[in-house]
């Protein structure tokens, strides 16, 4: 009897352990499958917003505490990228090191305006989201400093550039669901780059056909021009129709503009698209 109840008890750690010798396995090769999905961090990126991408609206204590929640734009992008989020240009390094992404920043002085203009000319690149007429989602009330700004105060440096940002006049344009190469944006109320003519243009920029996007060359640097800042919305590309189609176009051409000496033109134009 002795022997039977050893025998039975033997047999069920056998099986035991055969079930966790599986089990382990699994995590295993789980482990490696999702440590291979993992998106591939590129590099440092530099970030200036009056939109709160970071920490959301919470207050200093919220954030003390870390009950804050990131944007899903800050969430994406930081799997991709190391961000480093400035508020002034005493941060921006060697032109060149890093990207400069500008979502909706804050009203510039002039003294920052040529530090900014200095930097790209001197071989930076930025990608600049100017709004006319921000529409973004925020609890806070009116007046409340902590709001995104609500109209972009660049054009100072635009219209150094060569280009000028505007209202559209007509209520509906071709802007709206724009494609960019094989990704598909979804303008949110944008606004249009128009020339602005003057005696000195500073940069070479080229508008595409349906005025969302411009494209500068600024002396040995580059910048890309966005007249829309609301279609980094969450709810702007997380629609299941567009899948994610705004944040891929961005990863790729944060990526092309840190690496090429030019933005390839199919990631901003449209002509034959």
């Amino acid at each position: 009897m002795n022997s039977n109840i050893s025998g039975y008890f033997d047999r069920r750690v056998l099986v035991a352990c055969a079930l966790l010798a599986m089990l382990l396995g699994v995590v295993a090769l789980w482990s490696h499958w999702h440590a291979d999905q993992k998106p591939e961090v590129r590099g440092d990126l530099l970030l200036m917003s009056s939109v709160p991408l970071r920490w959301g609206e919470a207050t200093m204590a919220d954030v003390a505490k870390g009950d804050t929640k990131p944007a899903g734009l800050f969430e994406r992008l930081s799997s991709h990228h190391n961000i480093q989020l400035i508020d002034d240009f005493e941060k921006l390094g060697a032109p060149g090191a890093a990207p400069l992404l500008m979502v909706q920043p804050r009203a510039l002085s002039p003294s920052e305006l040529v530090r900014l203009d200095d930097w790209v000319r001197k071989g930076g690149a930025a990608i600049i989201f100017a709004d006319p007429a921000l529409d973004w989602p925020s609890e806070l009330p009116l007046g409340d400093q902590r709001r995104p700004l609500f109209t972009s105060l660049l054009n100072p440096l635009f219209r150094h550039w060569g280009v000028d940002l505007a209202l559209p006049v007509a209520e509906k344009r071709d802007a709206e669901n724009a494609t960019v190469a094989d990704y598909r944006l979804m303008p949110k109320s944008a606004g249009i780059w128009l020339a602005y003519n003057q005696a000195k243009v500073a940069a070479k920029c080229t508008i595409r056909s349906d005025a969302l996007i411009a494209y500068c060359a600024v002396g040995k640097g580059k910048a890309l021009l966005i007249a829309d800042a609301d279609l980094l919305q969450e709810a702007q590309w997380t629609d299941t129709l567009v899948t994610n189609g705004t944040i891929a176009w961005l990863l790729e051409t944060l990526n092309a503009m840190q690496e090429s000496g030019t933005l390839p033109s199919r990631l901003w134009d449209n002509q034959g698209n």
